[in-house]
């Protein structure tokens, strides 16, 4: 079954909306703590991923309730930035990516954390 979910075009709007689309499908043990830099980025980044047209398939709103969940089952800490938990964020890319793209992704954020 495929039910289409429109995604706000406004950046100012579209957070705001992501964050109720999680809160209402999402336990609240993994929203614990959603707040801070790692939280904001990991939003960001689904947007980022969604508007960068290159990708074979942009992710929808159902891969980025995926996406949450498997961020906080590799236990990221969402007061912390994303990027000094490469290792983790690289474990969930396959949540939001479903492509051969996801090997270079998974580069690019293991290269970051590197430098």
């Amino acid at each position: 079954m495929y039910h289409h979910i429109e995604v706000p075009r406004e950046a100012a709007q579209r957070q705001a909306w992501l964050e109720q689309v999680l809160h209402a499908n999402l336990t609240a043990q993994c929203l614990q703590g959603a707040r801070g830099p790692g939280w904001e980025r990991a939003l960001a980044y689904f947007f980022e991923l969604r508007d960068r047209n290159v990708l074979q398939k942009p992710p929808s709103t159902a891969e980025a309730l995926d996406w949450v969940q498997a961020l906080a089952a590799q236990g990221v800490q969402w007061a912390q930035p994303l990027e000094t938990q490469a290792d983790k964020v690289s474990a969930a890319l396959g949540t939001l990516i479903k492509t051969s793209e996801l090997t270079a992704e998974r580069e690019r954020w293991l290269s970051a954390a590197r430098t």
